[in-house]
């Protein structure tokens, strides 16, 4: 059976990730309960949570982004929330309003869609507003 599995296969990547985030390997770690989901605004500043305690690899030839947040919560996304949630990864800090103009060349997010991912991503505890422990 592991012998069926390509070393980028999500399931190589979560095990993976849940040896780099556990900081005691030899048992598993607790999965986090996620947030509420509250309503982001258009002009709300997010960033990257402030304690840094993300890590990110690409699986299943990209296709698939796995993400752990802290020691206990594992979110994966698939098609344009790939590239959406790495940019989210590589700016820390933006405007949610700015996250419209991350779309493909010729294409256009609908801020329902937008705001409905920030929402989700906040819930997990992988962004929060700016003004967070400030």
């Amino acid at each position: 059976m592991l012998q069926s599995l390509s070393g980028d296969s999500a399931a190589v990547v979560r095990l993976w990730q849940s040896f780099v985030q556990n900081p005691n390997p030899g048992w598993p770690a607790p999965q986090g309960r996620s947030g509420a989901a509250t309503p982001v605004l258009p002009a709300a500043r997010l960033r990257l949570r402030s304690d840094g305690n993300v890590n990110a690899m690409l699986a299943d030839g990209g296709t698939r982004l796995c993400v752990m947040v802290a020691t206990g919560r594992a979110i994966e996304v698939t098609g344009e929330a790939v590239p959406f949630v790495q940019r989210i990864l590589a700016e820390r800090d933006f405007v949610a309003s700015d996250c419209l103009a991350w779309s493909d060349p010729g294409s256009a997010f609908a801020w329902s869609d937008v705001e409905l991912t920030l929402m989700q991503l906040k819930a997990e505890g992988l962004i929060e507003d700016a003004a967070a422990g400030r």
